[in-house]
């Protein structure tokens, strides 16, 4: 389990309930990832360069965002 996996963000939301956002990034070129964020309410912000072949794409998300509620056949 990935700080991307849907559950791991699910539990953050129950876990810190006075949260009202997270702050999320992953490698630009993290294709999962980048779906899981693309979902509802989550927003790229910016991106940056971390080293000359890797760049981060950050993203912000609300607190009770539930990436988990978007996919077909699950909780």
């Amino acid at each position: 389990m990935t700080f991307g996996d849907s559950r791991v963000m699910k539990s953050m939301g129950k876990e810190f309930p006075e949260t009202e956002r997270f702050e999320l990034f992953t490698g630009n070129k993290s294709i999962n990832n980048i779906r899981l964020y693309q979902r509802p309410g989550a927003k790229r912000h910016r991106e940056e360069d971390l080293l000359s072949e890797v760049r981060l794409s950050l993203w912000s998300a609300p607190a009770e965002w539930d990436a988990l509620s978007h996919r077909e056949g699950t909780e």
